[in-house]
């Protein structure tokens, strides 16, 4: 003889939902949390919390600011010998070059450059010819420090 098997009761399915999302939550929370980015320290700027903590570039890298023409741009500067200027396509900023930076200071004097209106440079870029834009990024040193 066979019998079919009678359905649970409505409130037997709720407590056995609710354990399994109890039980889900308790395995995600500490998941979740791993993997999560660490929040800023409350004294960091907003421009330097990508690199806060960060043994590669603590006692060798500094953030800088310039006025240039106007325009406030910020630039992450590091490194001694030849100067090398790096420049990041649109829509990124300094933080492109980071993963090569380290290795260059060893040699040479780094400056990576997020360009007007991108990353933490203020105004926007201009709408004359690219070269202008160019222009200003020249070695960001000579320009009128503003931080």
């Amino acid at each position: 003889m066979i019998t079919a098997q009678r359905p649970l009761p409505c409130r037997a399915v709720r407590t056995t939902r609710a354990r399994a999302t109890v039980v889900l939550a308790l395995l995600l929370a500490p998941a979740t949390a791993a993997c999560s980015r660490p929040t800023p320290r409350q004294d960091t700027h907003a421009h330097a919390a990508a690199t806060q903590d960060d043994p590669r570039f603590e006692g060798t890298f500094r953030h800088e600011f310039a006025e240039v023409d106007g325009v406030r741009m910020h630039y992450v500067t590091g490194g001694r010998g030849t100067p090398v200027v790096l420049i990041h396509g649109w829509p990124q900023t300094w933080y492109g070059w980071w993963p090569v930076m380290p290795e260059l200071a060893e040699h040479h004097t780094v400056h990576a450059v997020d360009l007007p209106g991108l990353g933490d440079s203020t105004g926007s870029p201009s709408s004359s010819p690219r070269s202008s834009c160019a222009s200003s990024t020249r070695d960001p040193r000579t320009r009128t420090r503003t931080h």
